[in-house]
């Protein structure tokens, strides 16, 4: 994991920037004043921006980026698979079994003069806020992307994207800070974690099942 993480220092020194300033932010700033600095600051060019960019936290995101890595190395698509597979079970678990009924913003603030901004087309939802499920999968998909390019200094962009995906889903009124800062986390983690232990497993297995085959040819 230290050999891992030495590779690829660019991606987690950033990271690791950007959690301790949401960590520290979560702790000197109350939930509604988080919430309204991201939510209430709105333009029509930041409305169309992050309604569009929002899509890349979307499952459907990563399922299709895994079906196009298929056609390059099977072992990406499958690590992807993977990483997808442990970060959607973890987060839906969290979200639907441990923190079932957590109210997003629309229903946090219901009774409150706090007003949820949204864009056009974006429909709200109530419940089933924590953690956030489109960050987790951006994350996931920047972390692993990071890990297995060969030019590190894309971390940045990954992580900026996915950074920015993380600000549209309180910017669209779905989700809080805390929502996202542990999303990210799940993603990353759960990147990492099949990276670290997957491709091993799998270059052994071709190695044993296909390479001696291969080489009697």
């Amino acid at each position: 994991m230290q050999q891992l993480i030495g590779k690829n220092i660019l991606f987690y020194a950033l990271y690791s920037f950007f959690l301790l300033l949401a960590l520290i932010s979560l702790a000197a700033y109350s939930k509604m004043q988080l919430f309204e600095f991201f939510n209430a600051n709105r333009s029509a060019v930041a409305d169309t921006f992050y309604y569009y960019l929002t899509a890349f936290g979307d499952g459907w995101f990563f399922v299709t980026l895994i079906l196009i890595s298929a056609f390059i190395k099977f072992r990406y698509a499958f690590t992807g698979a993977a990483t997808y597979a442990l970060s959607s079970l973890i987060a839906q678990g969290l979200k639907r079994l441990v923190f079932s009924g957590e109210p997003r913003p629309l229903e946090y603030f219901k009774n409150t003069a706090v007003k949820v901004y949204t864009s056009s087309g974006n429909e709200l939802l109530s419940f089933n806020s924590f953690p956030s499920g489109h960050t987790t999968t951006v994350f996931a998909i920047a972390c692993l992307l990071s890990l297995l390019v060969t030019n590190k200094k894309m971390a940045a962009v990954f992580l900026l994207i996915a950074l920015l995906t993380g600000i549209s889903r309180v910017y669209l009124g779905q989700h809080f800070l805390a929502d996202i800062t542990a999303g990210s986390l799940i993603g990353v983690i759960s990147a990492t974690i099949c990276y670290q232990w997957i491709i091993p497993i799998e270059s052994t297995f071709l190695e044993k099942n296909f390479y001696p085959n291969l080489r009697k040819k």
